[in-house]
């Protein structure tokens, strides 16, 4: 098991538009918990089993509250919140892997794995993207949610 806990303040930059303000906000990396559980067992002789369990709170954002259109332009200046006022959703993963211990010859062997990672297929939201208008906010998410991987490792002792 592995736990870090971190509180993470300090002066930040706020646009309002074109204006520009200081105000003291949670660091842009302040993951305030981050839990990893790891679990190994051996299932049957050579043939061993983990599984990994990973939690964290989300990191701070600034929302954007609002847009001001630019004149005779085709943009907007976003409206910023209150700095770090708000989270992204809890990163959640859990990941299985399965080896298998095979010894050949005078003390050669041969490991061969297989392991999933994020079993549970969880689209995590790394950010947000907002409209051209800042008028509609959508998640973005992982690209690779579930992926598969296995192989060998093969070793040769003189």
């Amino acid at each position: 098991m592995a736990y870090s806990l971190l509180r993470s303040r300090r002066l930040q930059v706020r646009h309002i538009g074109s204006e520009i303000q200081y105000e003291e906000a949670p660091s842009p990396y302040d993951i305030t918990h981050n839990l990893a559980l790891v679990a190994k067992m051996r299932l049957i002789d050579d043939l061993s089993g983990g599984l990994t369990v990973k939690y964290a709170t989300g990191r701070p954002i600034t929302p954007i509250v609002g847009a001001i259109p630019v004149a005779d332009q085709n943009y907007y200046l976003p409206i910023e919140g209150r700095v770090g006022s708000e989270r992204l959703p809890s990163f959640r993963q859990v990941d299985g892997q399965l080896s298998y211990l095979l010894p050949f010859g005078a003390n050669h062997q041969v490991i061969f794995y297989l392991a999933i990672n994020n079993l549970l297929n969880r689209a995590n939201v790394l950010d947000y993207d907002y409209s051209i208008d800042y008028s509609q906010r959508q998640p973005r998410t992982t690209t690779f949610r579930r992926s598969i991987y296995f192989g060998a490792t093969v070793t040769l002792n003189p």
